[in-house]
């Protein structure tokens, strides 16, 4: 079973609330409720709710460009979201007025269940699917849980209510940039991240050949650090470096004969605020 859109892209916005009051700015914003209320960090990189995925069945050689999260909600309600689609896929900024964020925040607690959900669900007999994670911070709650094979589970499998309202939750997240469409909230425009977390990855054999140039003039295998035949090394690097690598417009296996002669392959990933180094 695959996910399906919902049909109202702003419902998230608008769970257990009352009537909804157009602002001037065309923003609808939920009428004010005690039970909206919820306390959460409220820090410019404080992560109150994520929704990332990842793993499956692993690649021999994989693709450049590594996913970051795709709903990330920060503490002073700006949200940081993946439009996919695009090579590479792009990331768009919003922001959540405070009673927004705590309609989203009371459903993903209560009706999504994440305030009652276990650490992790498996699902027994099906194999090399990705995983779901959701992180929240809110309402005395700080959590994660992880949901594997999210959408691809058996009806007669384990936790069929609660993988369902996980479901839910993630549809929702998945479809918030049609939120940002409909003008139910701010648009803030495209995400220039100012950082990017590199991989230069020696894990394949000796058959692999190099195909694209080594993409910088200052930057050296070594800077990576030691790495060994069928090992890895990171480093994270500034914007104009992982232009760098982007401007290749290489998405699957960007192989590289290094300046050292050894063939490399090189992933990247952009960096959110609270991923950033100190």
């Amino acid at each position: 079973m695959t996910r399906r859109l919902v049909a109202a892209a702003a419902a998230f916005l608008l769970v257990g609330c009352g009537p909804v009051v157009p602002t001037p700015t065309g923003l609808v914003t939920p009428s004010p409720s005690p039970s909206m209320w919820i306390d959460h960090p409220t820090g410019v990189t404080d992560v109150v709710l994520r929704m990332s995925s990842g793993g499956g069945l692993p690649y021999y050689i994989g693709p450049t460009y590594t996913r970051p999260p795709q709903f990330t909600l920060y503490g002073d309600g700006r949200v940081i979201y993946l439009v996919v689609g695009d090579q590479p896929p792009l990331l768009r900024q919003a922001r959540l007025s405070e009673d927004q964020v705590g309609a989203l925040l009371e459903y993903a607690l209560g009706e999504a269940g994440l305030a009652m959900a276990r650490a992790q669900y498996d699902e027994p007999g099906i194999y090399d699917v990705g995983t779901t994670r959701f992180v929240i911070n809110a309402g005395g709650f700080n959590k994660s849980v992880a949901v594997y094979a999210l959408g691809f589970y058996r009806e007669d499998g384990p936790d069929q209510e609660a993988r369902h309202a996980f479901e839910a939750l993630a549809e929702k997240l998945d479809g918030f940039g049609e939120d940002v469409a409909a003008g139910n909230v701010v648009d803030l425009g495209e995400f220039t991240p100012s950082a990017y977390g590199v991989t230069l990855d020696r894990r394949f054999g000796p058959e692999v050949t190099g195909r694209a140039p080594w993409p910088w003039a200052d930057l050296q295998p070594a800077d990576f650090g030691p790495v060994k035949e069928m090992g890895s090394a990171d480093r994270i690097v500034d914007t104009e470096h992982g232009a760098a690598v982007l401007a290749l417009g290489i998405w699957d296996a960007l192989i590289v004969t290094g300046p050292d002669d050894v063939i490399y392959q090189i992933k990247i990933r952009p960096l959110l605020p609270d991923e950033l180094p100190n």
